[in-house]
């Protein structure tokens, strides 16, 4: 029989290993409040506030070792938490993009098909690619040239403020 790591280590009561979790969370949540989280780009948050405004579902989905109370405070501080249904991190699923696991907490949280949603980032394989390949529409987010091995059906804009013409032009 195993015996819990607390126990190995002398700790006699396993109830312990859970206030040391409990500390480790409140340690991080301590480090990422002190440390500054991204800076939101003024003309994206502009755009972000137009889109949720026209009725757009919008749902934050990201790699972060932050906790959600800390993204939050960052979105909040930009002026756009409200613009946001719900937040899908990487911290809190377990996983990072785009595993299958984080495709699927997407699409739970926006509450739609996987068809239905449009990912947009500016990283290839984990926010155009994978994506894609879990059913989803994507768009790459870049300055460069599209990427060759970027499949055929994703979009690619330059900037964050391109993407309600982007839509449109999908629409119409």
């Amino acid at each position: 029989m195993r015996r819990p790591l607390s126990v190995l280590r002398g700790n006699r009561d396993p109830r312990r290993h859970d206030d040391r979790i409990g500390g480790f969370v409140a340690a991080t949540e301590t480090v990422f409040t002190t440390v500054p989280d991204a800076v939101v780009d003024a003309r994206a948050a502009a755009t972000l506030r137009r889109l949720h405004a026209g009725g757009l579902r919008c749902v934050l989905a990201c790699d972060t070792q932050r906790t959600e109370s800390v993204r939050r405070r960052t979105l909040r501080a930009a002026g756009v938490e409200d613009c946001f249904d719900a937040l899908v991190l990487s911290s809190t699923v377990g996983v990072r993009k785009p595993h299958r696991l984080f495709c699927s907490a997407v699409v739970e949280r926006a509450r739609c098909r996987a068809e239905e949603i449009v990912f947009v980032g500016d990283t290839p394989a984990k926010d155009a690619v994978g994506p894609h390949e879990y059913g989803m529409n994507a768009v790459l987010v870049t300055t460069g040239p599209r990427p060759d091995a970027l499949p055929s059906p994703v979009g690619v804009i330059s900037h964050f403020t391109e993407l309600p013409r982007y839509l449109e032009a999908l629409d119409g």
